[in-house]
């Protein structure tokens, strides 16, 4: 039985070779060789990823360029026309960069927003998850067209000029009451056009079109506006087709010998009543003293007073 208890040779063997791999796994060099090789593949992995991730959002950029992007209006007026809609949308896509991760032509886009004539202000242009571009802004509101040298330019509810003008033949389709005689010249779209008449005639135009004769009135004159033509005569009058209703000061600027503008407009009604306009069926009507006056319309009476 002693032959049980003798080492095997192969076992011997293989007892020499674990101590050689156990010697080689403890050698530093290797060890290092091995944190060394497992160090430069991580890195060329990291590479590899990176690069694809590169190429793929280089095309997916690439891609979203190649077309410009869709603009809505947060908010689009009645009063706008589509064609105007169209000019802005195509403004901002045409400004805005597609790149998904772009910030800085957003802020761009909204400072060349701010210096178009149409818009009063500004709220905020931003990019949906979609990719689509958000305008959200206040704009400027026809009001007015003012008569100026064989044309017409429109202006909103505060003075403000907007780049449009008209001709004569496209008032009646604009619906929107006239102002005539006007001193200063036009200034650039988008700038209050200056001038007392200018404010004076606007809120007289804007009080008519809250009557139910406005359509009687093809402008409002200013012509004579703080009597620089003629001191004794009143400073607005309203033109119709075949004559005039002098209608005095700017309404709430009246002193005291000329009734308030509520009293004007009763006169104004009760004329409208008995002749069926306001006129009195194409004469001279005085609203500025203390009772109407209607005169014949003769070739003296004070007539449209244009632009230069």
């Amino acid at each position: 039985m002693g032959w049980m208890l003798r080492p095997l040779p192969a076992t011997t063997r293989d007892t020499g070779r674990g101590r050689k791999r156990g010697r080689a796994l403890d050698d530093p060099d290797r060890r290092r060789m091995i944190r060394t090789a497992a160090w430069m593949l991580s890195v060329l992995l990291i590479v590899g990823v990176w690069w694809l991730a590169r190429h793929a959002l280089h095309d997916y950029v690439g891609h979203a360029r190649s077309a410009l992007p869709r603009v809505v209006l947060a908010e689009t007026p009645a009063w706008m026309t589509a064609p105007l809609a169209r000019e802005i949308r195509q403004l901002v896509a045409a400004s805005v960069d597609p790149d998904p991760l772009d910030a800085a032509s957003l802020d761009a886009t909204s400072t060349l927003l701010a210096s178009n004539p149409w818009i009063a202000q500004v709220h905020r242009v931003r990019r949906e998850y979609d990719g689509v571009i958000t305008v959200d802004a206040t704009f400027r509101e026809p009001a007015a067209v003012i008569a100026w040298d064989g044309g017409f330019e429109l202006i909103d509810g505060h003075g403000c000029r907007l780049p449009a003008t008209y001709d004569e033949s496209q008032l009646e389709a604009l619906e929107l009451p006239v102002i005539s005689g006007v001193a200063a010249r036009p200034p650039r779209p988008g700038v209050i056009w200056v001038g007392t008449d200018v404010q004076a005639g606007l809120k007289l135009a804007l009080l008519m079109e809250t009557t139910r004769y406005a359509r009687q009135i093809q402008a409002v004159d200013v012509g004579n506006h703080d009597g620089r033509i003629d001191s004794a005569e009143p400073h607005l009058q309203l033109v119709t087709r075949h004559a005039q209703v002098r209608w005095g000061r700017c309404p709430g600027d009246e002193l005291y010998y000329e009734p308030d503008t509520a009293t004007k407009l009763r006169h104004l009604e009760r004329v409208n009543r008995s002749y069926g306009s306001i006129d009195a069926g194409g004469q001279i009507v005085d609203v500025f003293g203390d009772a109407v006056l209607i005169h014949p319309n003769t070739p003296t009476s004070m007539r449209l007073t244009g632009g230069p």
